[in-house]
């Protein structure tokens, strides 16, 4: 009786090993290949994407800036299409309690090639809510496949200040790189001019824990290296379908 059950005990040992070295490869098979994803965020980083979401899909890209305690660039955008999407941008911050003006906008695919993508980008601030002054931004967007996993995206657009009355220019120039299909990294440049030029670097990294789902981090400061300028930003991005 006593070897019967001893027998139970080995069988029963060896199924469980059984059950966890499968479990073991499955998990390590989705950390080393990862899985497909057509998720494409805005984050990490400053540059805007050329692409626009799918008719219906709605898309949260929300970060949070842990020196200046403000939950900044918090981008929500809703596809009507492959060509077109409207898109809000809202700021917060917690040390003055208030809203900075937020913004909306929309982007649109103005053409898909071989060689590139090239997108418009336009977006106006709702100051009737806040105390801001009232903005119009237009930006020009494209994207390059440099190598397999290389991407290269660049922005070019103005600002108008309304209580300036003038245009303020601004670049970004974002070198993208995916090790795999669940990490990607960000190195940018980008800058300002204005009354004067000011230049900023950050480098970012991305991780897809699922097919809709993304954490990053990224941080960066600028060209004269002042402590003020110096940031770190963690963020997160989530897209579902209505």
């Amino acid at each position: 009786m006593e070897s019967n059950n001893y027998c139970e005990i080995i069988k029963f040992v060896f199924r469980m090993r059984r059950k966890f070295l499968l479990a073991f490869i499955c998990v390590n098979s989705l950390i080393c290949f990862g899985f497909d994803s057509d998720l494409i965020s805005e984050r990490p980083g400053q540059a805007y994407t050329p692409y626009c979401l799918k008719n219906g899909e709605v898309q949260f890209q929300l970060g949070a800036n842990i020196q200046e305690s403000v939950f900044n660039n918090n981008v929500i955008r809703f596809g009507l299409g492959k060509f077109f999407e409207i898109n809000t941008v809202i700021d917060y911050t917690f040390e003055n309690n208030l809203f900075v003006a937020p913004n909306v906008g929309f982007k649109l695919l103005l053409k898909e090639s071989e060689r590139g993508i090239y997108s418009l980008r336009y977006g106006t601030s709702l100051h009737q809510f806040t105390d801001n002054d009232l903005t119009n931004t237009l930006f020009l967007i494209s994207n390059y496949t440099i190598f397999n996993k290389v991407g290269l995206t660049l922005n070019g657009g103005v600002k108008y200040l309304a209580r300036e009355e003038k245009l303020s220019k601004s670049y970004v120039l974002s070198l993208s790189f995916n090790p795999t299909t669940k990490i990607g990294v960000v190195f940018e440049n980008y800058g300002e001019f204005n009354d004067s030029f000011k230049s900023y670097f950050d480098l970012g990294i991305g991780y897809l824990v699922s097919p809709v789902l993304q954490f990053d981090i990224y941080l960066g400061t600028g060209l004269e290296n002042k402590p003020e300028d110096l940031f770190i930003n963690l963020g997160v991005t989530y897209r579902f379908n209505l």
